[in-house]
This record gives C-alpha cells, structure tokens and sequence, in this order.
C-alpha cells in the first residue's frame, strides 16, 4: 500500500476570499474514481480560485504533472445546497 498525501498550506484570509472547506471522496465500487467536494461562500470566489490557481506557478507546475495519471480529464460541477427543507 502507498499512501500519498497533497499538503495544502492556504494563504491567510482564505475565509475571507470565499473558502469554507473540503471533502474528499472515494468510490466504493472503482477506486480509482475520486471526487473532491469544496465548500464556497459564492460561486465567484470559487471560480475566481479555480482561475488565479490555473494562472500561477503552482498550477503550471502541477496540472502538467498530474495529466498523465488521468484516465479522463477533470469534470467541474458547481451546485447550490437545498436548504429549504431544513
């Protein structure tokens, strides 16, 4: 077994930028299917860090690095918490 572990420092204030939390799942069934599930104040703060993070030298370094242990590329999805029953 190799367990692998991405440390993520955030900046001070990443609250105030929109940032709330993460969870980080894995399919019972493929294992090799994950899905990262973040937590935004807004949609813009979201995309907003999805944008700054593809432009800086951390995502330059790392998005190539990571493409070829895909076996698909990424899919986004962004959705609203239903509230209104609880």
């Amino acid at each position: 077994m190799v367990i692998v572990v991405w440390e993520t420092w955030l900046k001070g204030g990443a609250d105030v930028d929109g940032y709330i939390s993460h969870q980080l799942l894995v399919d019972e069934d493929a294992a090799n299917h994950l899905l990262l599930v973040s937590q935004w104040r807004t949609r813009e703060a979201a995309d907003r860090s999805r944008d700054e993070y593809a432009g800086s030298e951390a995502g330059s370094k790392t998005v190539p690095r990571l493409k070829p242990l895909l076996a698909r590329e990424r899919s986004r999805w962004v959705f609203l918490e239903d509230t209104s029953s609880s």
